[in-house]
């Protein structure tokens, strides 16, 4: 294959499952060979883009005509595409190399890699390195498809700089640097993880535990927990939703014993991707950029076990080239979305607790007439 690797047709990705050595490289080596100019770079995108056929990416048509300047003319829609357009990769002046390299480099490492290193071992600028990351780890995020099914354990943990007297549970949150993060771990055997998913919560009450549970597990599996009162209105909530799910709770202030025996697999997760963070992010941590942290580190955790490391550079690349374009203005404007999200989120929670409320004092009231009602009879039979 390295004899005819310089002709386009060549590359010919489609159909089959991805093979070492035919839709990815096995070693750096082998990837340093295989990427050694541009060319060759921009003709391996141009096979993964188009892996199911060739197309225009607006109106469908098959076979656009090619121009001169290596990009395509739809004569249906009438306009130009290239390789990138509408991809994470869209109106990109790197080299396709470049993104192949940081591709490679950010799968093929144990703890992942910093915008410092990458700045450094591609030459490029730490701003561009940054949003380079940042676009790979958005592509990430694409890969957690399926939800966990099964027995899944649950908690929460937080994530930040560390406050003297900071809770670890409840709606508030410890302190105003610190980030509610929420986990969720499916059992693969008594003593072994399977796949993990976690998220950045606005805090854990009832409606954020909600939200958590219906993206990221099936329903009708088993949910292991403590004896934190907001799984059980979370479950209500998921209930009148369609969405059942089965309880199991274990109040840790009665059990016997500490947390990490009864939630094993959620507790280590939460310290690899607490220890992962002072390592490769050195503890610098923001709410706005968690999602997409926690998105690597999820990538990461579930395919931990892989013993082809190119095939993680494949589904990354394919993960590229599948994905909807992040523009800049979405990665500069990050934090006022969440500030927009979390503040529509707490108006939820506050009329979630004024129905609960209003619902507990009903209850209440009902209870006292009851026992009004119940208390001439008893009156009457005592005398």
């Amino acid at each position: 294959m390295m004899a005819g690797m310089t002709q386009r047709s060549t590359w010919n990705l489609s159909g089959d499952l991805p093979q070492a050595g035919w839709h990815y490289r096995a070693s750096f080596g082998q990837f340093n060979a295989w990427f050694s100019s541009e060319e060759r770079s921009r003709a391996y995108l141009e096979a993964v883009r188009f892996r199911g056929g060739l197309a225009c990416d607006r109106c469908g048509v098959l076979d656009p005509r090619r121009s001169r300047n290596g990009s395509w003319w739809c004569s249906s829609c009438r306009r130009h595409f290239s390789t990138t357009s509408g991809t994470l990769m869209d109106r990109t002046h790197l080299p396709a190399s470049v993104w192949l390299a940081a591709a490679w480099q950010l799968t093929n490492t144990k703890s992942g890699v910093s915008a410092v290193s990458l700045s450094r071992s591609l030459d490029i600028s730490y701003t561009t390195a940054w949003h380079l990351l940042y676009k790979l780890r958005s592509a990430m995020s694409f890969a957690h498809h399926d939800r966990l099914r099964g027995d899944i354990e649950l908690d929460e943990t937080f994530v930040g700089g560390f406050d003297e007297g900071a809770g670890s549970g409840g709606t508030q949150a410890p302190s105003s640097n610190k980030i509610t993060v929420l986990v969720a771990t499916e059992q693969a055997t008594p003593t072994a993880i399977g796949r993990v998913r976690m998220a950045r919560a606005y805090e854990s009450s009832a409606p954020c535990l909600a939200k958590f549970i219906a993206q990221t597990v099936e329903p009708g599996s088993t949910l292991i927990t403590d004896g934190w009162s907001a799984y059980v209105g979370a479950l209500v909530l998921l209930e009148r939703a369609g969405l059942t799910y089965e309880h199991l709770p274990t109040s840790m202030t009665s059990a016997p014993g500490h947390a990490h025996d009864y939630l094993p697999g959620v507790h280590r997760a939460a310290s690899l991707l607490k220890r992962w963070l002072l390592g490769t992010h050195q503890g610098s941590v923001s709410a706005h950029q968690m999602d997409h942290d926690l998105s690597e580190f999820v990538f990461r955790f579930n395919r931990r076990s892989s013993q082809h490391r190119g095939l993680l550079f494949w589904r990354m690349v394919c993960a590229l080239t599948d994905s909807a374009p992040v523009r800049r203005s979405e990665i500069t404007g990050r934090r006022d979305a969440m500030a927009t999200s979390d503040a529509a989120l707490a108006r939820e929670i506050a009329e979630y607790q004024r129905d609960r409320k209003r619902e507990l004092d009903r209850v209440t009231s009902r209870n006292y007439r009851a026992r009004k009602a119940a208390r001439p009879a008893a009156e009457k039979e005592a005398s």
